[in-house]
C-alpha cells in the first residue's frame, strides 16, 4: 500500500498487507487489525466515494480473518448428572464421576490422585490449578461408601 492512491487499492494488496502487518500476532490481534482497515475502508465508501467497493469485503480475506466461533458448553442438569453417575458401572468410573461431579475436580486432578493420598476419610490434593485448599473433606457430596472403595481394591 504505502505510495498508492486510495482508489488504487486492491484486495491482493490488502491481503499482503495485513500479512506483513500482523506476521508474528495472535488471531485476536490480526482480526482487530483487519476489522480496523474494513472499518476505514467502509468510512471511506459511505462518505466519499459511494461507488467504490471495500477491498477488504473478498471472501477470501473475510475466511483468513474472521472471528473464530466460540463452542459454549451445555450445562448439564444435576439430576442428569445423578442419572449417568447410577447407571455407571465400575466402581473406579463412579468414582471419578463423583469426584468430578461433587467434589469439583477436574479430570487431570482426579486422575493423579493416588492411594496415599487417602488420609482418614480426607483426600490430600496435590498440584491443583484453582483450588485454595488442598484438602477434599470426604467429598462433601458423595456417598460415604465410594470414596475409599476402588482405592483399597486396587491396593491388594
Amino acid at each position: 500500500m504505502g505510495e498508492s492512491e486510495i482508489e488504487q487499492i486492491a484486495p491482493e494488496d490488502v491481503f499482503s498487507f495485513l500479512n506483513n502487518f500482523t506476521n508474528r500476532n495472535k488471531p485476536c490481534t490480526k482480526r482487530i487489525r483487519y476489522s480496523h482497515l474494513a472499518a476505514f475502508f467502509n468510512f471511506f465508501r459511505n462518505n466519499i466515494d459511494p461507488g467504490r467497493g471495500n477491498p477488504c469485503d473478498t471472501p477470501m480475506i473475510r475466511k483468513l480473518y474472521r472471528e473464530r466461533v466460540v463452542s459454549r458448553w451445555e450445562i448439564i442438569e444435576k439430576e442428569t448428572v445423578d442419572e449417568i453417575i447410577s447407571r455407571t458401572v465400575k466402581a473406579r468410573d463412579r468414582l471419578i464421576l463423583e469426584l468430578m461431579a461433587r467434589g469439583e475436580m477436574r479430570i487431570g486432578e482426579v486422575l493423579k490422585l493416588r492411594l496415599n493420598d487417602i488420609q482418614d476419610r480426607k483426600l490430600i490434593l496435590r498440584e491443583l490449578k484453582a483450588a485454595t485448599d488442598n484438602v477434599l473433606n470426604s467429598c462433601n457430596n458423595c456417598p460415604r461408601s465410594i470414596l475409599p472403595v476402588w482405592f483399597f481394591k486396587r491396593a491388594k
